[in-house]
């Protein structure tokens, strides 16, 4: 049913006052449905004045609903109050949806058949509602990822048993093998299926559709519109502080010395790792070790049954040691297994290795790893540098899984920002401020860190960048400016995954041969994390107490915010904590209104709060400078002064 089909519906409500699901919410009325203008208009019993909100409100919403049959509203159109509560009243009174709660939200279900009246109000049937619940459970539990690696081996499974029986058996195919694989595949299929309630009436659904329900798979540790990248775009350019001459051929093109096919062995792998001759974690590599343990043993798993694994990518230094420029999981796998790190768990094939490290395996599987041939292009560099090997990481990396914006940085502005926002990342003050939850998967950890920093060093009055990108890149440039930092790693590559992890397990950081720059920048990053704790106690960062996501964008606020306020306030913002919490949740709820109008008119006709500035457009600067001047407008109204926020390098260009 298309959205246009609906709004023959929706033009039989005019006139009927419509409930809202809450019955504390204000009833409305539709006054007109006028389709030149693609707008509706309605008024509100609490003021009766006649408004109007454009069709794409309501049409989003049914998108949503055609797609995965449930939508919550909040979510779909990121409003609050009246932009939120109009299109789903209108929505929730058609006959073929009902409504119920889930995780403390109210949900809209697209049931399949008239279950009410036009204009009248359903609540889901509990039967329907333990449904729902178990899809979208099953939803924020989903590892797409996950998925996507067991989907990967059941293919190749597939593929080599295919191999298998037209090599070996060129007249019959092994049809006990594909059998089990075909079990594999209806396994798989069921767990996709277990996401989603799908009515019987709806034929087909719009290809096209991005689900809005996709942000709930990202739910421990930051909101889905932060993780994408802020506002995209395009990657950014170098600007003229590396020197490639030393690289270049005659052509002007970047030039190696040889690149050669070298088949080498897991046991050969291992004993280079174990003398040091591979480098594990340049500054522009992705972190070490972070596969699950299902990862790691279905890795071994194929090794031992004789699947083929991708190609590994070295580059060669001038004294023979190696620089993985891809197989960085793989090659920390092998290693830490052969080294009795881990046991294999969740193996599909070979159930009788579960629980089982590499010394309790039989002789003949510990050989056939030894033994497992290795597929790898080892590329020799002709000057001792890592230029080369950032391009050519760059350049793998591209076509394979693609790179998140934070890898991409640390590609290109290689230099002490790195190792600072590292050991930033992995210090306890941190991981205990951020609950332990935020991943260091594809540098999460880090971007987070950065976010705030940029902010400590330029303020947020005269940011002026297109791309929120552009803005981090810059302060990635600001800190390579600065060569002294000293940092240490008891273990390099090794990840912290709680807060409460033994004390030499934490990086170290020494205060007297570091720049100035960062020492300030260290000091003011972890009092503002300090504060925020004891300000918001369990719900610091969060956009609702009791919540359990961490927010990019209140994480950059108010540790940026906290880090540049005076001495002078601190005291007395401590002594009117619970008065400062309340109002900062009012702000975000939009139970008081905003201290301070938004710049441009498009968003005030929009009639957009606090908690939109946090959700939707992070990255903008309409949305920025917004969201800082409500808040220390919040704060100055407080602390009974205005308060002037400017960041270092902002104060001492002045």
């Amino acid at each position: 049913m298309k959205f246009n089909n609906i709004l023959q519906d929706i033009e039989r409500l005019v006139g009927l006052e419509l409930k809202a699901i809450n019955p504390k919410t204000a009833n409305l009325t539709v006054t007109e449905v006028d389709h030149k203008a693609q707008k509706f208009f309605f008024k509100l019993s609490s003021n009766g004045r006649i408004q109007s909100r454009p069709f794409a409100h309501l049409e989003t919403i049914w998108n949503e609903l055609l797609v995965n049959s449930v939508a919550n509203v909040e979510a779909v159109l990121e409003g609050a109050n009246s932009s939120r509560h109009v299109p789903e009243t209108i929505i929730a009174n058609l006959p073929y949806v009902e409504h119920f709660k889930y995780d403390r939200k109210k949900h809209l279900y697209l049931s399949g058949d008239e279950t009410h009246r036009l204009g009248e109000l359903k609540e889901a049937k509990p039967s329907d509602v333990k449904k729902l619940k178990s899809a979208l459970d099953n939803l924020k539990s989903f590892d797409r990822i996950e998925f996507s690696n067991e989907f990967e081996k059941t293919l190749a499974g597939f593929d080599a048993a295919l191999k298998e029986a037209r090599v070996k058996f060129p007249g019959e195919f092994n049809t006990s093998k594909l059998s089990f694989i075909e079990n594999s595949f209806n396994e798989l299929l069921n767990k996709l299926k277990g996401t989603y309630v799908e009515p019987a009436f709806l034929e087909s659904r719009p290809s096209d559709h991005i689900s809005t329900l996709d942000s709930l798979e990202d739910t421990i540790e930051l909101d889905a519109p932060e993780i994408i990248g802020y506002e995209g775009g395009t990657l950014p350019e170098i600007e003229g502080n590396e020197d490639y001459s030393d690289e270049l051929d005659d052509n002007n093109q970047l030039s190696t010395a040889r690149i050669r096919f070298n088949p080498t062995t897991v046991s050969l792998i291992y004993d280079r790792l174990l003398h040091k001759e591979i480098e594990l974690q340049p500054d522009f590599q992705r972190k070490g070790r972070i596969w699950s343990a299902h990862n790691k043993s279905a890795l071994i798993e194929s090794i031992l049954i004789g699947l083929p694994i991708p190609t590994f990518y070295f580059a060669e230094r001038l004294n023979g040691s190696w620089v993985i420029v891809d197989g960085l999981q793989r090659t920390t796998t092998l290693f830490d297994f052969i080294s009795n790190q881990f046991s294999l768990k969740e193996l599909k094939f070979l159930k009788d290795l579960n629980d089982k490290c590499f010394d309790e395996l039989p002789r003949p599987y510990q050989r056939k790893i030894r033994e497992y041939q290795l597929h790898c292009h080892i590329i020799s560099i002709k000057k001792d540098s890592d230029t080369m090997v950032r391009e050519l990481f760059q350049r793998i990396n591209t076509y394979g899984v693609k790179m998140s914006y934070q890898e991409i940085r640390c590609a290109l502005y290689p230099g002490s920002s790195v190792k600072f926002l590292r050991y930033i990342a992995e210090s306890k003050q941190f991981q205990v401020a951020t609950f332990g939850k935020i991943q260091p998967k594809r540098m999460k950890d880090m971007e987070l860190v950065l976010g705030a920093i940029a902010h400590i060093l330029f303020g947020y009055k005269d940011f002026s960048e297109t791309k929120f990108d552009s803005f981090l890149t810059k302060a990635m440039q600001a800190l390579n400016k600065k060569k002294h930092i000293v940092a240490h790693w008891p273990d390099p590559g090794t990840i912290l995954l709680s807060p409460n992890s033994e004390i030499d397990s934490w990086p170290t950081y020494n205060e007297s041969k570091s720049d100035p720059l960062f020492n300030e920048l260290l000091s003011r990053f972890n009092s503002a994390l300090e504060l925020a704790i004891d300000i918001f106690g369990t719900s610091r960062f969060k956009k609702e107490v009791g919540g359990t996501v961490v927010s990019k964008p209140l994480f950059e606020l108010i540790v940026s915010v906290f880090a540049l306020l005076e001495p002078k306030y601190i005291g007395k913002l401590k002594d009117s904590k619970k008065e400062f919490k309340t109002k900062f949740y009012k702000l975000v709820n939009g139970s008081i209104d905003s201290y301070v109008d938004w710049e441009s008119e498009h968003y005030k006709e929009l009639e957009r709060g606090f908690e939109y500035s946090i959700s939707q457009s992070t990255g903008k600067r309409v949305t920025i400078i917004y969201r800082f001047d409500n808040f220390i407008s919040l704060l100055s109204d407080l602390l009974g002064e205005k308060l002037k926020i400017q960041g270092i390098l902002e104060k001492n260009d002045q």
